[in-house]
């Protein structure tokens, strides 16, 4: 039975017994900062469990769910895994454990076929009541009931003795037996009947609820008969594309990087890129942990996104949109984490020679993740190799510090997409915010057109005068993407839309296809803000009545912020009117400055090109001193530009030439002296030689020792410095010739 088919029939099964068919939430939990990523499948249902917004009894659901607390049993275990579906019914004061147990063994037995034999069950040990129905309504034999304590059967598992207080209770898990002592864990089902309080009293809560779960990925390994949830329909297609890049990983290898690209998938279509704080680095860790298993020299995992789409796409058809952006995400990370290696291993290979009493400090571990980049585990393999200990709490303690500087720097006040608006606000300033917010959600639809869907908001700034916004994405925009981008917006500011502004229930919002911000706090109800058929999100901050009254908007700018996130800054109303007519300026200022610089372009070449007329006339007068030509003369209102110039066409035309040329312009000397090789071989240095003419000028000088410049503030000593000039030329000519 295909994995698929196995979903459809527990939603099927639980649908047939009054359950609500709830649909997965996101991975990225906004309604509960209390965790980075959806771990269970009661997380979506908190409210309900606590008697809040109860607008159906009964629910089931299939739940994606992300969890690292067992990263390093990845792979090494048949069943253990970072990314899941667990698959669960639940009751908010409504049945109880009667119908649950009943219905979960009608489901294995009846509906999945798996014969009664092959099932053995678990009770917490004081729970006498489960026990019975096990024993008296479903007549599993008494040698198949195994009795267990807090630790394996009461949620939380220390509630009893240690807390937390709150609502707790016993559970009762159902085992597939697989021969050879080898019984997976299938479905665990949690009664919640007790309120724990202080001194560990247990006391009966008035509204008892369930709250079942059953991993697919183990369920299907039973009905595909394997004995890995790797080996199942889930993941041997993934597998089997890995081996197409590397046929010498192990199977534990293999298994891993599977779980991960699985993981780091449906993250990144959930909205997480990539990064150094909280759920990005989750993901950046699987990224690289999947990497490092290959020891790949270039990207090879942004392959196998698009095997991962194929199996899970008629069940999550949004990952076929977003398929690109992610495999595009993926190969950035790891791209980035190649160059990190390359950069950073020669720093650990030379701190870990340095360890002092084969220990490497905290600091030193520190320095390497915090600023090169490097993961620890890469940093703990290199030091195993050479029998070095690490400063391991030195490091934590330094990493702590980190993150808490970081929280304290990331601290906002903002609503969804911007700051709140209070009384004190001035009108004008009010209205100039509601038109830079409203333009912000026209500016994410248009994104999302030009773009694409997996484009989601990574973050945004509002205030008066501008507006940011932060989206995922992995390419920088080209000039036609901005322009696209700019017109659909102002063409849904021309149109003169409406804003709507309806308060519902949050649930009802999503399932209406409301955008809402990942990893933001909303109450049980929430107000949707709409602007035609064109944008529709969850947000409590104010905005324009309508459309037209942003006026203009205008980007001025789009870079990068972090790995696959981009940023956009803009400008709407007034204020990109100013920022248009300033630039028109500035532009007209260019254009006026460059039309001035070719003018003065084209004098100097005209300059340039009478003086190399004259070329001939003075190498005529030029003297010479026993076949070498001295030339030393003044060129009328050059400068230094039009005398290196002609110094190099006279060069070319005497083979054998000593040149000094000056000129009075602006003010100023210039002068340049240039010596042919045969000068430069027998010792002679043009560098040395001006350095004391331009001191006559007032000035300096230097160069080569075949040509050298020089410029003074004292023009009018300019035929001192030839004739100091022909001194030096006869004096060195008469001497290389001896």
């Amino acid at each position: 039975m295909l994995s698929k088919e196995i979903r459809k029939k527990f939603l099927e099964f639980f649908k047939s017994k009054g359950h609500e068919i709830v649909p997965s939430d996101s991975l990225v939990r906004g309604t509960d900062p209390t965790i980075l990523f959806t771990s269970a499948g009661m997380n979506q249902f908190k409210e309900q469990f606590l008697g809040h917004n109860v607008t159906y009894k009964r629910a089931a659901s299939s739940q994606k769910c992300l969890r690292t607390a067992d990263l390093d049993k990845v792979g090494e275990t048949p069943s253990h895994h970072t990314f899941f579906e667990m698959l669960g019914n639940f009751s908010f004061g409504d049945y109880f454990k009667k119908e649950a147990i009943l219905w979960a063994w009608e489901f294995m037995t009846k509906v999945l076929g798996i014969k009664e034999e092959k099932l053995l069950v678990s009770v917490y040990e004081d729970d006498k009541e489960s026990y019975e129905i096990w024993r008296n309504l479903i007549k599993v034999p008494e040698k198949k009931i195994m009795k267990f304590g807090a630790k394996e059967n009461f949620w939380p598992s220390n509630a009893p003795k240690a807390g937390p207080n709150g609502p707790c209770g016993p559970c009762s898990e159902i085992f597939y037996d697989g021969g050879n002592n080898n019984l997976v864990e299938v479905w665990n089902l949690v009664f919640t009947q007790f309120d724990r309080k202080e001194g560990g009293r247990l006391d009966p809560l008035p509204n008892k609820n369930i709250d079942t779960g059953m991993g697919l990925e183990r369920v299907t390994a039973v009905m595909q008969g394997v004995k890995t949830n790797f080996e199942t329909d889930l993941f041997a297609p993934i597998i089997e594309e890995l081996k197409k890049y590397s046929s010498k990983l192990k199977t534990k290898s293999l298994n891993t990087i599977a779980d991960h690209i699985r993981a780091v998938t449906f993250a990144i279509a959930g909205g997480v890129a990539p990064s150094n704080e909280e759920r990005g680095y989750v993901i950046r860790k699987l990224i690289r942990r999947a990497y490092l298993f290959v020891k790949a020299e270039k990207p090879f995992l942004y392959n196998i996104v698009p095997k991962v789409v194929e199996i899970m796409k008629d069940t999550y058809p949004e990952l076929l949109q977003k398929r690109e952006g992610i495999s595009l995400i993926v190969k950035e990370e790891e791209e980035r984490f190649r160059h990190t290696l390359s950069m950073a291993m020669p720093n650990l290979t030379e701190g870990l020679k340095s360890a002092k009493g084969n220990v490497l400090g905290g600091e030193k571990i520190f320095k390497l993740v915090d600023t090169y980049g490097l993961p620890l585990e890469v940093i703990e393999n290199e030091a195993g190799k050479r029998k070095i200990k690490l400063d391991i709490a030195e490091f934590n303690e330094l990493m702590e510090k980190r993150k808490a500087l970081s929280r304290k720097k990331s601290k906002i006040a903002d609503s969804i997409f911007g700051p709140g608006i209070s009384k004190k606000d001035a009108p004008e300033k009010v209205k100039n915010i509601a038109k830079n917010h409203t333009a912000t959600h026209l500016l994410q639809s248009a994104l999302r057109k030009v773009l694409g869907e997996h484009v989601h908001q990574a973050g945004s700034l509002v205030v008066e005068d501008r507006l940011r916004f932060d989206f995922t994405h992995m390419k920088k925009m080209t000039e036609r993407e901005i322009e696209k981008v700019e017109a659909i917006v102002n063409d849904y500011i021309k149109r003169g839309v409406n804003i709507k502004k309806v308060e519902k229930p949050l649930d009802e919002a999503r399932k209406e296809g409301a955008i809402a911000l990942f990893g933001e706090k909303y109450a049980d109800k929430v107000t949707v803000v709409s602007a035609g058929d064109f944008s529709k999100e969850v947000c409590g901050g104010t905005h324009v009545d309508n459309t037209k009254d942003i006026g203009l908007f205008k980007i001025r700018g789009e870079s990068s912020v972090a790995s696959g996130v981009r940023r956009i800054e803009a400008y709407t109303a007034g204020r990109a009117r100013k920022w248009m007519e300033d630039n028109e300026k500035k532009k007209r200022e260019t254009e006026k400055s460059h039309k001035r610089k070719e003018k003065e372009k084209h004098a100097l070449k005209q300059k340039l090109k009478i003086a190399e007329e004259n070329i001939g006339l003075i190498i005529k007068k030029a003297k010479d001193i026993k076949g070498v030509k001295v030339i030393i003369e003044e060129v009328k209102n050059a400068d230094l530009g039009i005398l290196r110039s002609l110094a190099d066409r006279i060069k070319e035309k005497e083979k054998s030439s000593f040149i000094m040329l000056g000129s009075k312009d602006k003010g100023r000397a210039n002068l340049v002296l240039g010596l042919s090789e045969d000068l430069v071989s027998k010792g002679a240095n043009a560098s040395d030689m001006i350095k004391p003419m331009a001191k006559i000028v007032g000035g300096s000088g230097g160069g080569r020792l075949d040509f050298a410049q020089a410029g003074g503030k004292e023009p009018s000593k300019l035929s001192k410095v030839f004739k100091i000039a022909e001194n030096i030329a006869t004096d060195i000519i008469e001497g290389v010739s001896k």
